[in-house]
């Protein structure tokens, strides 16, 4: 049993607690109304912020259950089969997707935060709920690249196909909403004509698969950078026998 599974394992079960248990004070303790809240039209799963706390929360969770798979010593196959899974997981739909929800929504905020996280929410909102959301995601995907390899899809074709048709799936699920409600998802789209309604959904897209190669670039360094220093550790030196015991010639 090595110190860096424990760690590994220390690290995932954190954060799983840390989603799952956000997920659960959302769903019973924060009420944004029947306009917004569970009670409309898709509930709160109308945010890709909330579809993304599910995708993390449900990656740690299956990166915990693998990690008692090696401190247990399950079948080598049994567990080649969960580290497949969350290394497509993490590197097609956790870090890109992640990425994209903090990036975007600090952007958007700092211009002006009623475009997506109105002053109103601050009353029913914590704080803390906010930024496990929309902050922290990114830091934890980072910490997770260090702690771990994950192995990008040998074709990149194949990562992007599942991530644009996430991407697409999910456009088509915000203007289905609209067009069942007459009220956008994101106050964002109160402000855009259609033009800019296409361009702000496209260039999202484009946004999301720029991070995905980016995910690539950080793990290829993070795993080189790993490399080098192992390969710089001095090798252990060679102990002399006892006194009294003759060396072996060849």
């Amino acid at each position: 049993m090595s110190g860096s599974t424990l760690t590994r394992f220390a690290f995932h079960a954190g954060a799983t607690a840390m989603y799952w248990g956000t997920i659960w004070y959302d769903f019973h303790h924060i009420d944004l109304g029947p306009a917004i809240g569970w009670d409309a039209y898709g509930g709160k799963l109308r945010f890709l912020t909330f579809i993304d706390l599910c995708i993390q929360a449900l990656f740690y969770a299956l990166c915990t259950g693998y990690d008692l798979s090696v401190l247990f010593r399950v079948n080598p196959k049994q567990r080649l089969v969960l580290k497949n899974a969350k290394d497509h997981m993490f590197t097609v739909m956790v870090f890109p997707i992640g990425a994209f929800v903090v990036l975007m929504f600090w952007a958007i905020y700092a211009v002006d935060r009623e475009l997506i996280f109105p002053q109103f929410l601050d009353d029913v909102f914590p704080a803390w709920a906010n930024h496990v959301m929309h902050t922290v995601i990114l830091p934890v995907n980072l910490i997770e690249m260090a702690l771990d390899y994950h192995a990008h899809p040998k074709s990149r074709w194949s990562g992007l196909k599942n991530l644009v048709i996430f991407s697409f799936a999910y456009q088509v699920w915000v203007l289905w909403v609209y067009y069942k409600t007459s009220s956008w998802v994101y106050p964002i789209f109160n402000a855009l004509n259609g033009w800019q309604k296409v361009a702000f959904l496209q260039g999202a897209t484009v946004g999301i698969i720029v991070l995905y190669f980016v995910g690539e670039l950080l793990q290829q360094k993070v795993f080189n950078a790993k490399k080098g220093v192992k390969e710089a550790q001095p090798a252990s030196p060679r102990r002399a026998p006892p006194k009294g015991i003759p060396k072996k010639h060849a």
